[in-house]
C-alpha cells in the first residue's frame, strides 16, 4: 500500500459529511449511474473516499463493493452506514476481477498504463470525472476533453461520454469558516476570488458556499469481436 500525505483529514471528513446530509448530490449521481450499470452484475468501486454513492447504490439493490486506502474515510463510511461494503484497499496493489468498475473523481486513466490494469480487471468501467470548476472559474482543468480523445485512440474498447452538472453546496458557520474552507480547499490565493460565491441561506448553517460539479461519465467496454 502507498505511503505519504493523505488528501482527508477530520476537518474535510467533517465538511463534506455536511454538505452530503444537506443536499441530494450523491442521490442524484446514483440516478445517473444506474442508467449505466448493469444492476444484475457485481460493481466493484475504487477510491470510494467516504462512501456515499455505494451506500446509496446498495440500498437502491445493487450488489455493490466499495474500497479506499485511506482508513480514515473507510472508517467513516462503516460508523455512518452500518453496512459491512466498504474495506481497506489501495489500487494500486491489485484490483479483484469484477463485471463492474465504477471510479467516481478517481483512476487517472490516461496515465502508467492504468486503463489496461482496468480492463484487464473488469468488463466495464463506469469512470466520472471533475472538471473542477463549479464556481464558473476557468481553473485550466479540461479533463473530459482529453480523456474522450485518449479513449477514441484506445484500441479494444468502446465508450459512450455524458456530461451532466450537479449541485454541491458546501453549508458553511461562518464567514471565517468559509474563508478557511476555501483556503485549504482551493489556495489561499483563490480567497478573495471565490468568497463572493458564498451566500447567505437558511437553516441550520447562515452561509453556503455555491458550487455546481461539473462531470463527465465515461462508460468504457470492451469491444466485442
Amino acid at each position: 500500500m502507498r505511503t505519504g500525505v493523505a488528501w482527508w483529514d477530520e476537518e474535510r471528513i467533517i465538511w463534506y459529511e455536511r454538505a452530503a446530509r444537506c443536499c441530494s448530490f450523491h442521490k442524484e449521481l446514483s440516478e445517473i449511474i444506474l442508467n449505466h450499470i448493469d444492476i444484475s452484475k457485481p460493481v466493484n468501486e475504487i477510491g470510494c473516499g467516504l462512501g456515499h454513492t455505494a451506500e446509496i447504490l446498495y440500498k437502491r439493490g445493487v450488489d455493490i463493493s466499495a474500497s479506499d486506502r485511506d482508513p480514515m474515510v473507510i472508517k467513516a463510511a462503516r460508523e455512518r452506514s452500518l453496512l459491512d461494503i466498504f474495506k481497506l484497499h489501495d489500487a494500486e496493489d491489485g484490483i479483484e476481477p469484477t463485471p463492474q468498475l465504477l471510479m467516481i473523481f478517481f483512476g487517472r486513466i490516461m496515465d502508467n498504463g492504468n486503463l489496461g490494469r482496468y480492463l484487464n480487471s473488469a468488463e466495464r468501467i463506469i469512470y466520472i470525472l471533475s472538471e473542477h470548476s463549479g464556481q464558473g472559474i476557468d481553473t485550466g482543468r479540461k479533463g473530459s476533453i482529453g480523456t474522450e480523445k485518449f479513449l477514441r485512440e484506445y484500441p479494444g474498447m468502446e465508450f459512450t461520454a455524458e456530461r451532466f452538472m450537479i449541485p454541491f453546496p458546501q453549508p458553511l458557520a461562518s464567514i471565517d469558516e468559509a474563508r478557511h474552507f476555501i483556503g485549504k480547499s482551493y489556495g489561499e490565493n483563490m480567497v478573495e476570488t471565490l468568497l463572493p460565491f458564498v451566500q447567505p441561506a437558511c437553516g441550520e448553517y447562515p452561509l453556503t458556499f455555491m458550487n455546481n460539479k461539473k462531470c463527465t461519465l465515461f462508460d468504457i467496454k470492451r469491444r466485442m469481436i
